[in-house]
């Protein structure tokens, strides 16, 4: 059996683990507190009491207990769980702030014991004492399983095995976005912009997430100013909600882009999501990317965000310039302004390029890939089935 030990389970990973706990391949069984440190959606402690094959998962808990202001965590149950469960290999969240990862992690390598890392890794290249820990903490895994190979990358520089860095990269619902995906015809997707915009013939731009001042969306207001100013018109359509909405409303106003900017308000149904995200030409995030990418690629639309990836959420790797979207130099307006025109004038084919944003979920980011190479790793370090 193979525990997977995490602080909480965010809502978004629910597939993952679903997929994990219905292997035909090993028994997992998750280990995780339910108090979090950030305010994220995470998934109902109802799933341990449901029946694998009606949709829960083998799970049982801890107590999480935050120290500092939430910078450390101690998990209270969980060096018993580990020591006296006899599970063949450990896939722990790699966290060099859980206090009990640590101890776990140490004496179960003493004990001969598989230990691995679920973990982003690291985003940018750092010294002293806070790379030091980082890397001592990462040495005590057997291997990393990681979001990207740019993390990868990073790690292979300071020492580790390319051998023990496993790339699994992201995933969201997969399964049921797959359903979604061809509802809709291409004269229907064209209709629902007719239901936003005077003209819904004008190339449309998205932004789906929380409007806040971190995700920098006045620089895309800004960039479509320039851009009607040169007269080259395009909409722009917000999904979400946010402290930064209303001075957006009025930046809005003042550029005289009432017609081509739709404040939509948050979307929590993900039917309309796909409506809002396949309807539109290209999803837009001048602050940054993480899943908002892999949902708007899952659903054909192409992404375009800034270049400083040490800044960005590995899943920015699924954009490749040209093909599934591109990178405009970080803060810069009139170069994203660049950037869009020339995408729309370079990429008219609007259902080709659907189809090559499907293809990187469709090989990469999806919970049906991060299952098997878990285990396509695990049998390679020759852990047995427990079946």
């Amino acid at each position: 059996m193979i525990a997977i030990v995490y602080p909480y389970l965010a809502h978004y990973r629910y597939p993952i683990f679903c997929e994990l706990c219905n292997s035909k391949d090993y028994k997992f069984r998750i280990i995780s507190g339910v108090e979090t440190d950030v305010n994220l959606k995470t998934l109902d402690p109802k799933y341990a009491h449901i029946p694998i094959e009606e949709g829960g998962l083998t799970w049982e808990f801890v107590k999480n207990v935050w120290l500092l202001n939430k910078r450390l965590l101690w998990q209270n149950g969980l060096i018993s769980k580990c020591l006296k469960n006899d599970f063949d290999a450990y896939i722990f969240f790699g966290n060099a702030k859980f206090i009990t990862t640590w101890i776990c992690a140490s004496i179960l390598r003493i004990k001969g014991k598989k230990i691995y890392f679920w973990t982003h890794g690291v985003r940018k290249k750092e010294r002293g004492i806070k790379s030091f820990f980082r890397v001592l903490f990462y040495k005590l895994a057997h291997g990393l399983f990681l979001y990207g190979n740019y993390a990868a990358q990073i790690i292979e520089e300071k020492g580790f095995s390319k051998n023990n860095l496993h790339v699994i990269y992201n995933s969201l619902d997969y399964r049921n976005q797959l359903k979604l995906r061809n509802l809709l015809s291409k004269d229907s997707l064209e209709n629902i912009r007719s239901k936003f915009f005077e003209d819904p013939l004008l190339p449309q731009i998205i932004f789906i997430g929380r409007i806040i001042k971190e995700k920098k969306i006045d620089q895309l207001i800004e960039a479509v100013k320039i851009l009607r100013d040169e007269h080259f018109m395009v909409n722009i359509l917000l999904v979400g909600e946010g402290e930064e909405e209303k001075m957006l409303k009025e930046l809005v106003t003042n550029y005289k882009l009432d017609k081509n900017v739709l404040f939509y308000g948050p979307s929590y149904n993900e039917g309309d999501n796909y409506n809002l995200i396949a309807g539109s030409d290209v999803c837009i995030s001048p602050g940054g990317v993480g899943l908002n990418a892999i949902h708007s690629l899952t659903y054909g639309t192409p992404v375009i965000t800034h270049n400083i990836f040490c800044k960005q959420g590995p899943e920015f790797e699924a954009i490749e310039p040209g093909v599934t979207g591109d990178f405009f130099e970080i803060d810069n307006t009139y170069e994203l302004s660049r950037t869009i025109k020339n995408w729309f004038i370079k990429n008219n084919d609007r259902e080709k390029i659907r189809f090559k944003c499907y293809k990187i979920i469709d090989e990469r980011y999806n919970p049906f890939y991060q299952y098997k190479i878990i285990c396509e790793v695990l049998k390679n370090d020759k852990i047995p089935k427990s079946l």
